[in-house]
């Protein structure tokens, strides 16, 4: 019987092409996906009729520099800047417990297009990159 209910951030999974990195995340943001409203003005209409149900996607993720082989933030986020062909995240949300199969999944073939960033302040070193859709790809939630 599958769990039901409200769940946590620890059951949460992270893969980036094909790399499990959610022990190096601290936040995502942007999970989800963003359609144009239809504006009425004649230019607009026209073009938004060819685009129309076309979502969006921007996804945020930041946590702690780490350069672990293969499953560092560092390691797996900054090998993907400028990468314009995709790379498949994908995130998996464990319902009241480790995801087992058959659990909310949002899937995405992302390229890195805008910024990956290295901070240090207060003790800390962190990274944050922002993700955009590669061309062609759609997001999906299942």
């Amino acid at each position: 019987m599958a769990l039901t209910g409200k769940t946590t951030s620890k059951y949460v999974t992270v893969t980036y092409n094909s790399q499990a990195v959610t022990c190096s995340i601290d936040n995502i943001t942007g999970l989800g996906i963003s359609y144009q409203e239809v504006d009425v003005t004649t230019l607009c209409k026209a073009i938004a009729e060819n685009v129309n149900g076309v979502g969006t996607v921007a996804i945020s993720v930041s946590g702690p520099l780490d350069n672990t082989a293969s499953t560092g933030g560092h390691t797996v986020f900054a090998a993907a800047n400028g990468v314009q062909t995709g790379y498949a995240l994908v995130v998996v949300f464990g319902i009241r417990a480790a995801p087992s199969g058959g659990e909310p999944t949002f899937t995405v073939s992302l390229a890195m297009t805008t910024s990956y960033v290295v901070s240090a302040g207060g003790g800390n070193v962190t990274y944050s990159a922002t993700l955009k859709p590669a061309v062609g790809s759609t997001a999906v939630w299942s």
